[in-house]
């Protein structure tokens, strides 16, 4: 599984003799249009990539993402095939989570990070609200 926060076509491209050969490992990525414009692509040019080995040696392209619910996802990414599935929990699953491990602190992000922190403290426990994108974990700690 490919998931480097935006730089899978520049891993991609790195790993050219390993991918570009009929017996090719079967790769599974996770694409951050955002994060990839960082890196100045775009989730385009990792699936023109992928393209370009399946019309070389027919490799089959297949979609994994909760976005995959929309009948288009598929085609709007050239996949072949298309499931919904997320590695995401949702808002009861994640408060849960934080119950069950009972952290000495929480620091939250993406989505709507201001507000889940905001309930976790109504909860009793110390949470913190990381709102900006942060880079690196330096720039976490930093923030913190």
């Amino acid at each position: 599984k490919c998931d480097v926060e935006g730089a899978e076509l520049v891993v991609f491209q790195g790993s050219g003799q390993s991918l570009d050969q009929v017996d090719a490992p079967m790769i599974l990525f996770e694409a951050n249009p955002g994060a990839s414009r960082a890196f100045g692509h775009t989730e385009a040019g990792a699936m023109s990539f992928l393209s370009s080995l399946k019309r070389r040696y027919g490799a089959v392209i297949v979609a994994f993402s909760g976005w995959a619910t929309d009948p288009g996802y598929g085609q709007y990414l050239g996949a072949d095939y298309a499931f919904p599935m997320s590695d995401h929990c949702d808002y009861k699953e994640l408060l849960r989570l934080v119950q069950e491990v009972a952290p000495e602190i929480v620091y939250t992000t993406h989505g709507h990070a201001q507000e889940f922190a905001r309930d976790l403290k109504r909860l009793g426990f110390t949470a913190r609200s990381l709102a900006s994108y942060q880079s690196s974990l330096y720039d976490y700690l930093r923030e913190a």
